[in-house]
């Protein structure tokens, strides 16, 4: 939790710099109000332009930043959780599936629901496992949680 905090708040400083830097001159200053000077006498007003009726004024946008620099906190962000979350999430999925391949016969495990039991039989996409002298039950290959001990110098065993 410690090390999300800390990419958040990097992340957020990032940002701020980031726009502090995009910010135009005089910004979070008061704006200047424009001094009116009178045209000498007999000197015409200048015009406003004229619109025709039912016409809207045309604006001009806004000048737009550098827009990498406007997308460079998503990125960063984007950046920091693939590093943080995605990728080890990845990684375990990969060992865990690695495991899957390796069980054999003779190996203890424990599955997900927290039985105990010796792998029997190893089947395609199941394994049969011996829980007590007279007891035993077949599941899913995914539902096996973690082994225990592999069976000493047994290679996996082949899926049938």
């Amino acid at each position: 939790m410690k090390k999300i905090s800390a990419a958040l708040f990097v992340c957020v400083a990032a940002a701020a710099l980031v726009y502090a830097a995009d910010a135009p001159e005089g910004a979070g200053q008061a704006p200047a109000v424009p001094s009116v000077q009178s045209a000498p006498a007999g000197t015409p007003a200048p015009e406003a332009p004229v619109q025709a009726a039912g016409e809207e004024a045309v604006q001009q946008p806004a000048p737009q930043g550098n827009m990498l620099k406007s997308l460079l906190p998503f990125i960063a962000i984007f950046a920091i959780m693939y590093f943080l979350m995605i990728r080890p999430q990845q990684k375990k999925q990969r060992e865990k599936e690695q495991m899957l391949r390796a069980v054999g016969v003779g190996d203890k495990i424990v599955t997900t629901g927290g039985i105990y039991g010796v792998v029997t039989q190893v089947k395609q996409d199941s394994v049969r496992l011996k829980i007590d002298d007279n007891t035993r039950i077949e599941l899913a290959k995914a539902a096996i949680g973690t082994v225990l001990e592999r069976a000493q110098g047994a290679a996996p065993a082949e899926t049938k």
